[in-house]
């Protein structure tokens, strides 16, 4: 079985449980942009930066998602590919390295918190 044959209902369920968390998280740390605080990055702007920066939303759920299908699928391509989505959001000038850092953190902590349950 292929990386590109994973069940695509396990991401779709993974990403909608998450965001409630991550999104308060954001609202609480409420840290601004990139393109907030340096006008040269307003081109940068994406519909996916319109919450506060910290953390990496798109870092927490890639790697919660690429822990939960390395387990399941035995595929160590998941988290490169999770670690790709962390770094592109980076040099999109999305988020900052400690944004990425964090979302990686939390996501490798809610899957330590599920993985006994999958």
């Amino acid at each position: 079985q292929g990386v590109k044959d994973y069940d695509k209902k396990i991401a779709a369920t993974l990403i909608k449980e998450s965001a409630p968390i991550i999104i308060e998280l954001k609202k609480h740390h409420n840290r601004p942009r990139p393109y907030e605080l340096d006008k040269s990055l307003a081109h940068f702007k994406m519909k996916s930066m319109e919450t506060p920066s910290y953390p990496s939303g798109h870092s927490v759920q890639g790697t919660l998602i690429g822990n939960v299908l390395k387990m399941k699928y035995g595929k160590s391509a998941f988290m490169q590919t999770a670690k790709n989505i962390s770094y592109s959001r980076r040099v999109a000038h999305a988020h900052y390295k400690s944004d990425s850092k964090m979302g990686e953190e939390l996501g490798n902590s809610m899957f330590k918190h599920i993985k006994n349950k999958i």
